[in-house]
């Protein structure tokens, strides 16, 4: 039969006519009050006191009645974040006694929902919204809790779903589960240590991290958290969450970290809500022997667990010793990530081969383009997918640079490829597919579906740049900004559906400005939510296009057009550190008829010379290598300790050039790890010295630096 199930309302109750799972009627009453009940009475399954009037059915017909109302079960909406023009909630729903199959959850909302996850939007008329469950949980154990997340517009939110009804089909009560069996692997507790710190706290929600260490002098494989949160959970990186029951959360690592070397270190970052929050009973398990893939741990056991049982936490086990925090912003180690430009095997003669993928943590291609239709799809289909390399074989289902790709990483496991959509030349439909609800669905089930199609890891989004800056042909409009973000957080839900899928995690990243007059147009926070990195385009703050010499990408700078500035302005914002990645460029800018006066830097300019392939004035930063090298006195390095910056001048030419080099990467490097920033973000391999263990490569300098003790 139809179960109709008691909820809370954060309102003042009135009479409601209420419509359940197979079109039952009946009429209820909720009192008055901030807090109200929809009164009800069962026993053993039966209506105590059996509604008067015939219930309407499916179909337009009548039935005696057969919908109860549960008193042991509830909801509760809450506000996650609120950006103004939109808002980030979740609607809590806390099952009672009886186990449900085929849930269906039915409210009025006066705001439109533009995204949800952990439920999907069976149908929407006016303010009724009917909800049901995904493949993956359309069945509520008793007292179960679900979470459904969602984001939806306007914002300012001052009112709250009412006339929530829960219904569902009622499970027979299943036998009691028998006791793990001694395949199961023990679990063992302190092996590792952990830690936890907040990298942010901005009321409504706070940033946590994780620190997990390995203090023995063995590898440790096989571990995971668990731990007690006042809090929910509303984007995690580095780790997944293996369950949440209440307050308790299972949480294990990324694949790249499972096993713990001796002596090493791993962290996992997670934003939740509401601020103010820490875990509690905070763990570290490991295994001790090989698990059953059938063993279920168990959260929360009233009696002492067999020996041979999956792993427990007992409420009276004294917790594991943890290691002392960090000091505040220090990281022993972080990301490099690296684009791979899709043009690079053409002039560049630059391969997929040549990628020092020992390195990286993160390799990006760039760039996929966007079709008229919302789809993303290849720009140059030769390079991707129809060149033939050597090893091709008849059959196989593509070849080109993304086939490559897929060799690379059965090579180097630990290594995550993003499809980068977008860049500067490719940035001209972002308007359109971010405008509405459909387009949105339709780009981000476009660009899901690309992923997986030639095995990338996730998704980077580079547009350039809403609400314009741009190149002057781009669709801009005035709500872009906002869309961006609705565009995000679109992605991070149908990446994180077909994560479900597929039994693991799938990445978003995003290519973000660095200059003040475009961040101020940006939504940071709403932003970060949806992202697991945020790679700032710290160069190109100065260049060829103005007729004054300066630094491109300089460190420190007495106007707004800084790394620190961008950085800094991210940070005040509320974005957690810990997700920022500084922009590197493995490139030089350049100016011609600059005066010999202050060896040309902050000296009149007209024009550009020839760069390394074409009239840009932009130069390799290897082929700078070797100019400083095969002519010095031509070429003279100079260096601004004020910037934290160095510059080529060649008086004899009278060019300037701005770069980046091994000194400038290093005082980047520290200044991350005082800000507590998550690592680099390379613009491009090709560009750098070929082989990272060369003295002067800047991705071995940034790994290197960044592996530094």
């Amino acid at each position: 039969m139809d179960i109709l199930l008691k909820e809370v309302f954060h309102m003042k109750c009135k009479p409601a006519v209420i419509f359940g799972l197979l079109g039952s009627l009946a009429g209820l009453w909720g009192c008055g009050g901030p807090t109200g009940t929809v009164p009800s009475s069962l026993t053993d399954g039966q209506l105590t006191q059996p509604l008067a009037q015939p219930v309407l059915r499916k179909g337009g017909t009548f039935a005696a009645p057969d919908v109860a109302a549960r008193a042991d079960s509830s909801t509760n909406f809450r506000v996650t974040s609120d950006w103004g023009s939109g808002f980030g909630g979740a609607l809590d729903v806390v099952n009672g006694s009886q186990p449900l199959t085929d849930w269906r959850l039915e409210f009025d909302f006066p705001y439109s929902i533009d995204s949800i996850w952990n439920a999907r939007i069976l149908s929407h008329s006016g303010q009724h919204y009917v909800l049901v469950g995904e493949d993956w949980n359309r069945d509520l154990a008793a007292g179960a809790q679900l979470s459904i997340g969602l984001n939806g517009s306007p914002g300012k939110v001052s009112g709250v779903p009412t006339n929530i009804v829960l219904l569902g089909a009622t499970l027979a009560t299943p036998s009691p589960s028998p006791s793990p069996t001694s395949t199961a692997a023990p679990a063992s507790v302190g092996l590792l240590q952990a830690s936890f710190s907040s990298t942010g706290d901005w009321g409504s929600g706070f940033q946590g991290q994780l620190d997990i260490s390995n203090p023995t002098t063995q590898p440790v494989a096989g571990w995971w958290l668990e731990f007690d949160l006042n809090a929910n959970i509303s984007s995690l990186w580095n780790g997944q969450i293996d369950s949440h029951v209440g307050q308790h959360y299972r949480v294990s690592p990324a694949s790249w970290s499972t096993t713990l070397p001796a002596q090493g270190k791993a962290s996992i970052g997670f934003i939740a809500s509401p601020g103010g929050a820490s875990p509690s009973n905070l763990q570290v398990f490991t295994q001790t022997g090989s698990p059953s893939p059938s063993a279920s741990p168990t959260t929360t056991p009233t009696t002492s667990p067999s020996p041979t049982a999956s792993p427990t936490i007992s409420p009276t086990t004294t917790p594991s010793p943890t290691a002392s925090p960090p000091p505040t912003g220090q990281t022993s180690t972080g990301k490099v990530i690296a684009y791979f430009p899709e043009w690079a095997i053409y002039q560049r003669n630059y391969f997929v081969t040549n990628v020092p993928a020992a390195s990286l943590n993160v390799l990006n291609y760039a760039f996929a383009d966007i079709s008229a239709a919302g789809d993303v799809t290849l720009f140059d289909s030769w390079a991707a997918v129809e060149k033939p390399f050597p090893g091709d074989t008849v059959g196989q289902p593509f070849k080109g640079n993304l086939n490559q790709l897929v060799k690379l990483k059965k090579v180097n496991p630990k290594l995550l490829t993003m499809i980068s959509v977008g860049g500067w030349t490719l940035s001209g439909r972002f308007s359109d597919v971010a405008l509405t609800s459909a387009s949105r669905q339709h780009f981000a089930a476009s660009a899901v579906s690309f992923m997986t199609k030639y095995g990338f890891d996730g998704v980077d989004i580079d547009w350039e740049f809403p609400g314009g800056g741009g190149l002057p042909e781009n669709t801009v409009r005035p709500q872009d900004p906002q869309n961006f973000t609705l565009l995000l957080q679109e992605l991070r839900h149908q990446l994180d559906q077909r994560g479900l899928q597929d039994g693991r995690r799938y990445y978003l990243s995003a290519a973000l400005p660095a200059g003040v007059d475009k961040i101020v147009k940006s939504e940071l926070v709403p932003m970060s939510v949806s992202l697991d990195w945020m790679n700032l385009m710290t160069p190109d703050f100065h260049g060829g296009w103005e007729n004054r010499t300066d630094h491109h990408s300089p460190l420190h700078s007495g106007d707004t057009y800084s790394t620190e500035t961008a950085v800094n302005t991210y940070l005040q914002a509320g974005v957690p550190a810990s997700k920022l990645l500084l922009g590197v460029p493995t490139y030089g800018r350049s100016w011609k008829n600059v005066p010999v006066q202050g060896d040309g830097l902050f000296q009149s300019a007209s024009g550009v010379p020839q760069g390394t392939f074409d009239d840009t004035g932009v130069f390799d930063y290897k082929d700078l290598v070797a100019k400083l090298a095969s002519a010095p006195s031509t070429y003279i390095r100079h260096w601004d300790a004020t910037a934290q910056s160095p510059w080529i001048y060649a008086p004899s030419l009278g060019v300037m050039i701005s770069y980046e080099d091994r000194q400038s990467l290093q005082a980047k490097l520290d200044f991350l790890r005082q800000k507590g920033l998550a690592g680099v973000m390379l613009w491009d391999l090709s560009s750098d010295i070929a082989d990272p263990n060369h003295p002067e490569s800047l991705v071995g300098a940034a790994r290197r630096g960044l592996d530094a003790k």
